[in-house]
């Protein structure tokens, strides 16, 4: 079962390997790192719909990351919950999904 440790400026720990890079990260342990973002788009919730994702929490350190309205209409439509959380609020959140089953992605944001 994986585990997000800690978030912090320009890291994230994942089973206790470091990551200096924005990520997804996948309920079944998959890490997919991505380029630094600041806003959900429509496309990104669709790519993790297509994943299988019944839950989205998107993570930010500093709280600067939005989704587009359009985005969370179709996460709404698609029946995927979305949850927008500071670093330590988001980290908690995305293991007690893990924990209870569920196919939960991250969006990390780490600046």
């Amino acid at each position: 079962m994986v585990r997000v440790g800690s978030i912090s400026e320009g890291k994230v720990e994942v089973e206790g390997k470091i990551y200096f890079s924005d990520l997804e990260l996948y309920w079944d342990g998959r890490i997919k790192l991505i380029e630094k973002f600041y806003v959900v788009t429509p496309s990104d919730v669709l790519r993790l719909a297509k994943a299988g994702a019944e839950i989205i929490v998107i993570i930010s350190v500093f709280g600067n990351v939005k989704i587009e309205e359009s985005a969370m209409e179709i996460a709404k439509s698609k029946g995927i919950d979305v949850f927008i959380e500071d670093a330590k609020k988001g980290a908690k959140l995305f293991n007690a999904f893990v924990a209870d089953n569920k196919r939960v992605v991250a969006l990390i944001h780490t600046l």
